[in-house]
């Protein structure tokens, strides 16, 4: 099969953070699946069968609405701060997978 046509000039390519579902607590995991049936939801998210992938791509006054959105709804600290890594990483989602990996730095909950 040929591969001239497999390519375009200048394809948008966008970044995803990727972690690990334990560093999000139980909680913050009840709240992102309960987005399937809550309209008022916070985040836009689209889950899998091994975790989900949350929106990210904000500018920074809608960044620093949507954080205040997420604690009113009840996501704690760890969620809030972890979002905004993703987001000032360049990020266009956070995924967070079961088996996705961990970061040091970053408070881990075994749930």
């Amino acid at each position: 099969m040929p591969t001239d046509n497999l390519t375009t000039k200048n394809p948008e390519v966008f970044k995803v953070f990727d972690a690990s579902t334990g560093h999000i607590t139980k909680k913050d995991d009840e709240l992102l699946k309960a987005q399937v049936k809550d309209s008022f939801h916070p985040l836009i998210i689209y889950p899998y069968d091994c975790g989900c992938f949350v929106y990210v791509l904000y500018g920074p006054k809608d960044l620093q609405e949507h954080m205040d959105s997420m604690k009113e709804y009840g996501f704690s600290h760890d969620f809030i701060t972890l979002f905004a890594i993703a987001a000032f990483s360049g990020s266009k989602f956070l995924c967070l997978d079961c088996d996705g990996p961990t970061y040091s730095d970053i408070p881990f909950f075994k749930w």
